[in-house]
């Protein structure tokens, strides 16, 4: 029940306090890389990287940068879990890049699920689904795309997106600014929440937490920020909102889907509702610092139905799993660390930013 998970919570930050342990987990990513400001130069490199934009240019950053090796937790939470991630029936190798990344294999997914938030957790894989009716939540095994387990939202409930906390599992939904906390192993029911006129439309989208605060989004051009404390009261609150936009300042509508990354310092990878781009969001100054075009991903698709949805990024292999609504199967995508070039737009956009933004 929520006690027992409040005490254990309690008791895992008097751990990490007292020296006991690493005091890492699966979702501890939200550590600056420290890149440095180079504000005589701000100027220039701003205007470079808006000529940038505009030609396309900005690529992915190429798979020589150094990555930082997964935490001792995640390593432990991908042993612990179910070992299903290496590929079996229902895999298959893909020999082709979308948006300059390697897509590395495909895997079964049911047309029945109308996806709307996937996420990695200490090792597994979830997706929820949507519809009045037909919202769950389930554990996917990565290897073929199989349910392993699955629970259903009450008829009453739109379900939206999923993020990942503890040894928990928060999930939103649409328009009943109702809020469902579940137990990462068992799917059990631990808590209910409210976040009553919490966003801008009123309504929740998308969820991914920092490794601090979750963000999130409502179908609009804001990001906003929760502290999950305020869950366990039962009424969240929203801390502040993120505007986002483009380089030329025109807002960045149709936030759906969150995932976040440790890249750049901290970024926020989203899906656009009704297209197949994913955008990488400074959640700092809102500004979208690189947009990946998924056209080519799953071209056997109803337009303006199956609709490209779903990013959950594995921290141990640096891989993304791309999902789409009602697609025939999902994707793992090579994603070799993006920090050089997202920093260098951070630093650009931040410098170029008056000083009381």
């Amino acid at each position: 029940d929520l006690d027992k998970h409040r005490m254990a919570r309690e008791r895992r930050k008097r751990g990490v306090r007292r020296g006991e342990g690493d005091g890492n987990t699966a979702d501890s990513n939200s550590d600056s890389d420290g890149t440095s400001r180079a504000p005589l130069v701000a100027a220039a490199i701003a205007v470079a990287l808006l000529l940038l934009w505009t030609s396309g240019s900005l690529a992915p950053s190429p798979a020589s940068v150094t990555t930082s090796p997964p935490s001792e937790a995640t390593k432990r939470g991908a042993a612990a879990a179910t070992g299903l991630w290496q590929p079996s029936a229902g895999s298959r190798k893909e020999k082709r890049k979308v948006a300059g990344l390697q897509i590395l294999r495909s895997f079964q997914h049911d047309p029945h699920a109308f996806t709307q938030g996937v996420v990695v957790h200490k090792g597994r894989l979830y997706e929820s689904t949507g519809m009045y009716g037909r919202s769950s939540v389930r554990i996917i095994n990565p290897s073929n795309g199989a349910v392993l387990r699955q629970i259903e939202l009450d008829s009453s409930l739109f379900g939206e997106g999923l993020a990942g906390l503890d040894d928990m599992l928060v999930m939103i939904t649409w328009r009943e600014q109702t809020g469902k906390v579940y137990d990462a192993e068992t799917l059990e029911e631990i808590q209910t929440f409210r976040y009553d006129k919490l966003t801008t439309t009123n309504e929740g989208w998308g969820i991914t937490h920092d490794g601090a605060n979750f963000l999130v989004s409502d179908g609009g051009s804001n990001l906003h920020t929760w502290n999950p404390e305020d869950m366990f009261a039962g009424t969240m609150r929203t801390m502040h909102t993120t505007a986002v936009k483009y380089p030329d300042g025109k807002p960045c509508t149709l936030l759906n889907e969150l995932e976040w990354i440790p890249d750049g310092g901290g970024v926020v990878l989203a899906n656009i509702w009704f297209s197949d781009l994913i955008v990488a969001i400074d959640p700092v100054s809102g500004y979208v610092l690189h947009t990946y075009d998924f056209k080519k991903l799953h071209p056997k698709r109803k337009p303006n139905e199956d609709v490209f949805n779903g990013i959950a990024f594995n921290e141990t292999d640096r891989t993304l799993i791309l999902y789409g609504k009602q697609w025939t199967r999902s994707y793992v995508v090579d994603f070799p660390d993006q920090s050089e070039k997202l920093s260098m737009v951070k630093e650009a956009f931040a410098d170029a930013m008056p000083p009381d933004v």
